[in-house]
């Protein structure tokens, strides 16, 4: 026992301090939640709800609730919206954001598009939560408190019907996380910048079969490089199946249904290629979209 909980202790200060991005493995499923210039690139609105729940199996484990909304204006405008809750035992972490998008054509297929995202985070302790050997412990907080830090996310996207290149980096303003004077640190960190990586094909594997290699790399300061390596693979453009290689973390398999016309549902799984996975029951993953009528774009240059 005293060994998984420090194997849980490590893991949940390295979430906390390090990945301050919400985790999503389907991530080919929301690129928006990744690069506010993805917005619109569908030609409609699309509204993503989803929920993870991580090392299944631990009290405490991380859970994290999301909802993205993005689609065209028109003239080459764009917008989007995301809000999510992500938590990890005494720790929780609410976010919210607006978007704006210009994409410009550059050929009749191609397009280039550029975001801008602003909006907040705020960080919570539950102290009440938290039980040590010694009660009046001043470095663990013993109430609830928390901090607002203002937010702000630049990418690009380059995308066609065949391929997708794009490039993010989020926190841009680096703000300090500080807690109110019931904390008994002032400062536990900052908002470190992510940079985030993506890229696809999507090639013809035969009349109604479609094969989708991707990757997306993350990287932040004080914390490893992080890839996912992933194929999908496309039936009749409605079902799918993914395999995805998350290094030095996990092997994550995805499948995917096209409901309807409007509406979509994915589910993720995550095996854990560390120790984790012998204390836990892997990772579950779900989201479910609704899409709404596709918006005719002109392929004139604004």
């Amino acid at each position: 026992m005293k060994k998984l909980i420090i194997v849980f202790f490590a893991i949940s200060l390295q979430s906390v301090f390090a990945q301050q991005l919400p985790l999503l493995s389907q991530y080919v499923f929301n690129k928006y939640a990744f690069n506010p210039a993805v917005a619109g690139s569908e030609d409609r609105f699309v509204i993503l709800s989803g929920f993870r729940s991580q090392w299944t199996g631990f009290d405490g484990a991380p859970q994290t609730a999301s909802l993205t909304m993005q689609g065209p204006l028109g003239s080459g405008s764009c917008i989007g919206a995301d809000v999510y809750n992500d938590r990890l035992g005494a720790t929780s972490e609410l976010g919210f954001h607006a978007a704006y998008t210009y994409q410009v054509f550059l050929d009749n297929d191609t397009r280039w598009a550029f975001g801008l995202q602003v909006g907040g985070v705020q960080y919570s302790v539950d102290g009440t939560l938290l039980n040590t050997y010694e009660p009046d412990d001043q470095v663990v907080p013993q109430v609830m408190t928390s901090a607002f830090l203002a937010d702000a996310t630049f990418g690009t996207y380059l995308f066609s019907d065949k391929f997708y290149a794009g490039a993010s980096v989020f926190h841009l303003t680096n703000s300090a996380i500080t807690f109110s004077n019931d904390f008994p640190q002032d400062q536990l960190g900052v908002l470190d910048r992510h940079l985030v990586l993506m890229g696809g094909l999507k090639l013809d594997a035969g009349e109604k079969l479609m094969v989708e290699p991707s990757f997306m790399l993350r990287a932040v300061t004080g914390a490893p490089l992080q890839i996912d390596f992933s194929s999908r693979l496309i039936y009749d453009q409605k079902y799918w199946f993914g395999l995805t290689y998350r290094t030095r973390a996990a092997w994550i398999a995805m499948v995917g249904i096209d409901i309807s016309e409007h509406f979509v549902l994915g589910y993720g799984f995550d095996y854990s290629t560390t120790e984790l996975q012998s204390f836990s029951n892997g990772t579950h993953e779900v989201i479910l979209g609704w899409k709404f009528n596709e918006k005719k774009i002109s392929s004139r240059l604004f």
